[in-house]
């Protein structure tokens, strides 16, 4: 894989990114309080907007829509979600309820729901349609949370080395499966369920990345760097056969899966802070300072 081509802008850095599910479109959030929108297909730019009032950050496509994102502020006095046209330019609803800045969000892939956590140890449930909280799970901790590839189930990341795995039908009620890692207390700064179900990527606050059998908790790899650097991102490819993460020192570093082999280091002139890959197509992007987008070596 290589960078076939860049963009450079947002003033500042960029804060996340996300795909469309056709995977035709790729909109980013800026520290700029812009948002940018890019075809995925060729890079080229098609949109500009702004969330001067309130910043942006978590940007996050609704399901099968290329033309409606879901974001969080980002300006230390409001902690909002916002649900905004992009052809339009307007918002369509405001969603309102944390106490403190929202640390992840998850858009159901199968209906109308998606998921947010905040520092005020709480993870949400919300409907797009409407403005009300549809309900509420307390913890304890830095809380991340992520949908599962089918919308039946989420994991919720939390204090104390844990994930809970809840249905999304009976969430009121306890975890159905709780694993806990008997390991030096550590935070969950992000969970991704891999593409078929099977895994769980979690990146910690001590960089490490753990890959965990979503079925049983067991930890299958625990994926270590060199000392000095930092592990800023981490994914799975779609056929989750590798584990992509971007490194403080401008590179993307690739393992197997099975093995926990280093395959490839692919070096960036950019640090990559986020890592996406593109849903439908072979190729994925990074941002930080700049846009990178990343394809097969011709």
């Amino acid at each position: 894989m290589t960078v076939v081509t860049t963009a450079k802008d947002h003033k500042r850095s960029i804060n996340s990114m996300d795909f469309s599910n056709d995977g035709e479109i790729l909109v980013t959030a800026g520290d700029d309080e812009a948002i940018h929108v890019y075809s995925a297909l060729d890079g080229k730019h098609k949109n500009k907007l702004y969330s001067k009032k309130y910043g942006v950050d978590l940007i996050r496509f609704t399901r099968g829509n290329q033309s409606n994102v879901l974001y969080a502020s980002k300006n230390g006095w409001n902690d909002s979600m916002r649900y905004l046209s992009l052809e339009d330019n307007c918002f369509i609803r405001y969603f309102t309820g944390h106490k403190g800045q929202v640390l992840s969000m998850s858009v159901s892939p199968q209906d109308d729901l998606f998921l947010s956590s905040s520092l005020d140890e709480t993870v949400r449930v919300w409907d797009t349609r409407v403005a009300s909280c549809q309900g509420v799970i307390h913890k304890t901790g830095r809380v991340v949370t992520t949908f599962d590839p089918q919308g039946i189930l989420f994991a919720v990341g939390s204090d104390e080395n844990a994930i809970s795995l809840y249905d999304i039908k009976s969430y009121d009620r306890a975890p159905f499966l709780l694993f806990k890692f008997n390991r030096t207390p550590f935070q969950w700064k992000s969970l991704e369920f891999s593409y078929n179900g099977r895994s769980i990527l979690g990146l910690t606050d001590d960089n490490t990345i753990f890959l965990i059998d979503a079925f049983n908790g067991n930890v299958q790899l625990e994926l270590k760097i060199e000392e000095g650097l930092q592990v800023l991102s981490a994914s799975f490819t779609p056929d989750s056969q590798f584990i992509l993460a971007g490194l403080s020192d401008n590179s993307v570093r690739v393992w197997s899966s099975h093995s926990g082999v280093t395959v490839t280091n692919l070096s960036s002139s950019s640090t990559p802070s986020v890592l996406k890959w593109n849903p439908k197509r072979l190729m994925f992007a990074t941002c930080g300072k700049e846009l990178a987008f990343w394809a097969p070596k011709v």
